[in-house]
C-alpha cells in the first residue's frame, strides 16, 4: 500500500492530461499534434512532523516541437503545498491534501510555461 505522500504515475498523468485539456493545450485524437510533452516525477519530499503539513514535489517537464524535433522546454519545476490543521484534523488527510496540492501547483506552473511557447 502506498503512502498518501506518494503519487502514482498514472494518477499524475491523468491529472496532467485533464489540466492540459481544460487549458485548451491538448490535441484531440483526430488532430495532428505540434508538440509532445513529457513529465517525469523526480522526487517527492514528505513532511516532517508538525501541525501543518508541507509536501515538496519536483517534476521535469519536456516539450518537443514535432515539426522541427527541437526541444522547446526542458525544465524541472519544484512546487510545494501546505495543508493546515484547519484543512483536516487527521494527519493522513493533511498529507494527501498537501500532496495533491503540490501536484496541482506543479501542473499549473507547467501550463503557464507551455502557453508561452504556444
Amino acid at each position: 500500500m502506498r503512502s498518501r505522500s506518494e503519487i502514482a504515475n498514472g494518477d499524475f498523468k491523468a491529472a496532467l492530461e485533464l489540466s492540459l485539456k481544460r487549458a485548451g493545450l491538448l490535441c484531440e485524437p483526430a488532430g495532428a499534434p505540434r508538440f509532445r510533452a513529457r513529465a517525469t516525477l523526480l522526487g517527492i519530499a514528505p513532511p516532517g512532523s508538525g501541525f501543518d503539513t508541507t509536501v515538496k514535489l519536483q517534476v521535469r517537464y519536456e516539450v518537443t516541437d514535432l515539426r522541427s524535433g527541437e526541444r522547446v522546454l526542458d525544465e524541472v519545476i519544484a512546487s510545494q503545498y501546505t495543508a493546515a490543521v484547519s484543512d483536516a484534523l487527521m494527519p493522513e488527510e493533511r498529507l494527501q491534501i498537501a500532496t495533491e496540492g503540490a501536484a496541482r501547483e506543479s501542473i499549473a506552473s507547467f501550463i503557464a510555461k507551455a502557453r508561452a511557447i504556444r
